[in-house]
């Protein structure tokens, strides 16, 4: 679904410790990747990982999605860092909240035409998704998209 673009922007929120978000980065280098995690200690980790892999373009941030059409930053000096505009190619939302709230968080963060992505455990309806198997599970799992369109 990126494929084509020359520098796809890519929001990992509630990245955790960052194992898809750096993964992705590592295996594609032009991708821009913006780790974001509202756990101060994680955060903290992934900010010295960042520092430590030396990947240009993978970015770590102590920050919540606060529901609203932006991300409200909120970096460990305190204070509202303003808001970042809807610019993701891509949100990544796995772990973060049940389905239609993480939607919520994940889809107005990418601009239009961009997508959210969002890891299942069960197969979602009415939307498109796509099945994949971790090693030695017997179930499969599923990634959700949806466009945003407006």
């Amino acid at each position: 679904r990126l494929a084509g673009l020359d520098k796809p922007r890519v929001v990992d929120l509630g990245c955790g410790a960052g194992f898809v978000g750096v993964a992705l980065k590592a295996t594609w280098p032009e991708l821009d990747m913006w780790l974001v995690e509202s756990s101060y200690r994680k955060a903290s980790f992934l900010t010295l990982a960042t520092v430590r892999l030396g990947l240009p373009g993978l970015r770590a941030y102590h920050a919540r999605a606060d529901g609203s059409p932006a991300l409200a930053l909120k970096r460990q000096e305190g204070g509202d860092a303003g808001k970042l505009e809807p610019q993701a190619d891509a949100v990544l939302a796995r772990a973060l909240a049940p389905r239609d709230e993480a939607l919520a968080l994940a889809r107005p963060l990418a601009k239009l035409g961009g997508w959210a992505v969002v890891f299942q455990s069960q197969r979602p309806s009415g939307l498109e998704s796509a099945a994949y198997r971790l090693p030695e599970e017997k179930t499969d799992r599923f990634l959700m998209f949806a466009r945003r369109d407006e």
